[in-house]
C-alpha cells in the first residue's frame, strides 16, 4: 500500500490537490476533504469508522517527509525476514531523520 500511496501523493501534489496522508496501523491511504482515497482499492472511499475501533480512536496523519522514512522502514522489514540484520539496521538508520519521533522505529533499531 505504501508504494501505491506514494504514487498517489506525487500525482496529487503535481496537480495541486490538497490532501492528507493517513496511517492506521499497518496501512496508509490518502484523504481529500472528507473523502478517504483507499489507494489499494482503486481509490474507493471507505468511511473513517471502518478504520476506528477500541484501539484506534483517531486516524493518524503523516507528513510527506515521514512517508519517505516509511519506505526505508518497509525495506528494513524485508531484510529482517531474511535475517539480514545489518542491512535492516542500515535502513532503520536511514529512516530515522525522516521519522525522529517514531517509537516503533526506535524500538526496532
Amino acid at each position: 500500500c505504501l508504494g501505491v500511496s506514494a504514487l498517489y501523493i506525487c500525482l496529487a501534489e503535481r496537480i495541486g490537490l490538497a490532501f492528507e496522508i493517513i496511517t492506521p496501523p499497518g496501512h496508509i491511504f490518502m484523504k481529500c476533504a472528507a473523502i478517504n482515497i483507499e489507494t489499494t482499492l482503486r481509490g474507493v472511499h471507505i468511511h473513517d469508522d471502518e478504520y476506528l475501533g477500541i484501539n484506534l480512536i483517531e486516524l493518524p496523519r503523516r507528513s510527506k517527509k515521514e512517508v519517505v522514512g516509511m519506505a526505508f522502514f518497509n525495506q528494513a522489514s524485508i531484510y529482517l525476514t531474511k535475517s539480514d540484520f545489518a542491512r535492516a539496521a542500515d535502513c532503520y538508520k536511514k529512516a530515522l531523520p525522516f521519522m525522529p519521533h517514531d517509537k516503533m522505529l526506535k524500538t526496532l533499531l
